[in-house]
Order: structure tokens, then sequence, then C-alpha cells
């Protein structure tokens, strides 16, 4: 993106290459209680050179075109669960939680140059030694009920509460493609559905 506007430069390397594995389990229906589980262990390697992109160094640096870089995809451990059990034939309750051990990030320039763009409470979410954001952990519950159930009208009624610890979680930082992303804060949503 170029100065935070919506105009972006797209880039491409000579290469890349993503190993690991991933699993899941899914539990269609087991008496009341359905749901699945996920896990991803990805290891994202990019080759030099880059082209195409808008480069400014402000000190006239080239990019390193010998070294290999991690790239977005470099997620060591991803999770994401969600269940749901049926109360009755016309309600139910969910719940789900997603993680994530953290993007890689490189820093230009120090810390405190940053604290007045993303203030110190994203600066926290960032481990700068390790290079890489911290972990993070959204958990979600869901509630359901059927109200009205008459052919050819039905009425449901869903409420979800998404990250029910309120956490400040950075998914990504200042990357040089990517850009920051942040995770939402806690929100509460209901929905109504009429069919007739």
């Amino acid at each position: 993106m170029l100065l935070n506007t919506g105009i972006g430069f797209p880039v491409s390397f000579h290469g890349a290459t993503i190993d690991g594995f991933e699993s899941s389990i899914s539990v269609p229906h087991w008496r009341s209680v359905s749901g699945s589980f996920s896990y991803s262990l990805l290891k994202g390697i990019a080759t030099p050179p880059i082209t195409g992109g808008l480069f400014l160094p402000a000190d006239g640096t080239k990019v390193d075109e010998a070294e290999e870089f991690p790239i977005t995809q470099d997620q060591r451990h991803t999770i994401s669960t969600r269940w749901r059990y049926q109360l009755q034939a016309s309600a139910w309750l969910g719940g789900g939680a997603t993680y994530g051990s953290g993007l890689p990030t490189e820093l230009e320039g120090h810390v405190d140059d940053l604290a007045e763009a993303y203030g110190p409470a994203i600066l926290e979410r960032v481990d700068f030694e390790r290079g890489r954001v911290r972990p993070w952990l959204s958990l979600n519950v869901s509630a359901g009920a059927t109200l009205r159930r008459r052919p050819p009208h039905t009425v449901r009624l869903q409420a979800d509460m998404i990250n029910v610890l309120n956490q400040l979680n950075v998914i990504n930082f200042a990357g040089v493609f990517s850009g920051t992303a942040v995770g939402s804060p806690r929100r509460l949503m209901a929905r109504l559905q009429i069919e007739f």
C-alpha cells in the first residue's frame, strides 16, 4: 500500500516454498454434539530476487538478494476449533477458539520510533527479539433457537460473541507486503432470520 491508500504495487519472488502439514478432525454428529478441530504447522520461505513493488528505502540501501526470508504464511502453529451442542430440537449452544503462534515481522529502525504510529498496546504484542508477532487467541460463543416453525413460516434467532476475552490480537505487524492486521475486539451480534 502507498501511504495508507488503496494503491498497491504487486510483487513477486523468484520462488517460495511452504513446508508443513495440516490435519483436521470433523464430528458431523455424535449424540447432541457436532464440531471440528484443525491444526497446521507451516514454514514458508521466499527466495530473492524480488520483482515489482515500490521500495523507497530512506538510506538508499538495497534489498539483500542473497538471503532467503520468511513469508506471510510462515506461522508455525495454527489451531482452529468449533463445537455445537444441541440443547433440544429448537435450541443450540456453540463455542470455538482460534490460535496463532505468530507471523514473522521485520523491524526497520528503532522500536521507539514506532510508538507514535502504532501505540504502546500494539507494540507490546510484538516480540522484536524473535522477529515475530506474539501468540494470539480468540474465543467465540454462539447461541441459537428456532422461535417458530409452522410451514411455510420459520423464525430463527442467533447471537454470537466474538473475542469473548476482549484481547488485543495483532495478527500481522508492519509487513512489507501485508501491512498490519489487528483482530476484532469483543463484538456481540444478533441475527433474526424469517422464512416465508
